[in-house]
């Protein structure tokens, strides 16, 4: 059996306790890292596309749509937690879910979405940022962003459900960030953006408390 201290690894190495995240671990460099070399769609996409540059995307969308700067942060943090758990696509879910009958494939769609909000909690309390509040719009951007990134990227079809016009947006933005398929680009810009809600006041950063 692993022990508990001995799950994950962030930047340099260093190894967490995903029980008990602390803000040394959550730093923008400590989420940055992992979050611009992991790929989304389980690097099927014909060029590199992290988390890290989804997450840039939403951000735009929620800007898009009118959210607040809290909004936005949340936006660009929403997928934080996969800097310690992964991606896991949803046909990835939807096919581990099928080999848990009988017990249910909503048992572990529930145990991944329990995973996910214990690491956003801690992420929350190290940054200050509001997930819940600003969930919809989120989740509405996320929605575009993974449409267009599936046509973009994928040559999909459809059907999608993301409001035209929002869509639209998602796929001019793909053509415009076309840098961030390099990985330390991806990851700079995503470190400016948090820095930035820093700055303005809207976020706290875990790593300026570290060092006073």
């Amino acid at each position: 059996m692993i022990a508990r201290s001995v799950i994950t690894a962030v930047e340099r190495g260093a190894v967490v306790d995903l029980w008990s995240l602390k803000p040394a671990e959550l730093t923008a460099e400590q989420l940055a890292g992992p979050l611009s070399r992991i790929n989304r769609f389980n690097g099927r996409t014909p060029v590199p596309w992290s988390v890290a540059a989804h997450s840039l995307v939403v951000m735009g969308l929620v800007e898009a749509q009118g959210g607040s700067e809290m909004a936005q942060a949340a936006g660009l943090l929403h997928d934080g937690h996969e800097a310690f758990l992964g991606d896991w696509t949803t046909p990835a879910v939807q096919f581990a879910g099928q080999q848990s009958l009988p017990v249910g494939p909503s048992v572990v769609r529930s145990c991944i979405d329990q995973a996910k909000k214990c690491v956003d909690d801690a992420i929350a309390r190290a940054w200050g940022v509001e997930f819940t509040p600003n969930i919809t719009l989120t989740r509405i951007a996320d929605q575009a962003a993974l449409e267009a990134e599936m046509i973009h990227f994928l040559d999909w079809q459809g059907p999608v459900v993301t409001e035209p016009a929002l869509l639209a947006q998602a796929m001019a933005c793909l053509t415009l960030c076309h840098e961030l398929t390099e990985h330390q680009t991806a990851k700079e810009v995503w470190m400016e953006a948090l820095e930035g809600f820093v700055t303005i006041g809207v976020l706290t950063d875990p790593g300026a408390t570290l060092a006073a």
